[in-house]
């Protein structure tokens, strides 16, 4: 399904899965912790696109959110009481 690095059945759904597990072990490796990732909309679509380069922009997107969101509730004893990003 690929032509050069684009591939043409990109699904956004499977990136963002795999881009939040990797901020989570970053987030957890740093805080000890880290908020759920909560994917909704259109788990089925897909679209040409370079899957590195969406995994990067969500990681990178990811990361932040997890650590406004762990810094924000910094104080928080219970880890399951932060809210989901």
């Amino acid at each position: 399904n690929y032509i050069g690095m684009i591939c043409s059945c990109t699904s956004p759904y499977q990136i963002v899965q795999h881009a939040a597990k990797d901020a989570s072990l970053m987030c957890t490796r740093k805080y000890g912790y880290s908020p759920e990732v909560v994917i909704q909309g259109r788990l089925d679509l897909t679209f040409s696109y370079v899957p590195t380069h969406l995994h990067y922009i969500l990681l990178e997107l990811l990361k932040n959110a997890m650590r406004a969101t762990v810094e924000q509730h910094h104080g928080c004893q219970d880890p399951k009481k932060i809210p989901a990003v």
